[in-house]
């Protein structure tokens, strides 16, 4: 049974990873920028998806002139 790690954003389309290590260092480099993702894992035999929520970058308020 093998472990796929997957990330979703904008920025690199949907992700599919099989190193863990990888899979944080991508999580970390979207983080550290700002951008949204989304990731989870599934095994290779089941294919069961596990969802976690990504972190949200609250965007600054613009004025309105």
């Amino acid at each position: 049974m093998r472990t796929f790690y997957h990330i979703t954003s904008a920025e690199t389309g949907k992700v599919i990873l099989r190193c863990r290590k990888v899979a944080k260092a991508l999580r970390w480099w979207l983080r550290m920028n700002g951008h949204q993702y989304d990731h989870g894992f599934f095994m290779s035999d089941n294919d069961v998806l596990v969802r976690l929520p990504g972190i949200r970058v609250k965007q600054p308020d613009t004025p309105v002139v």
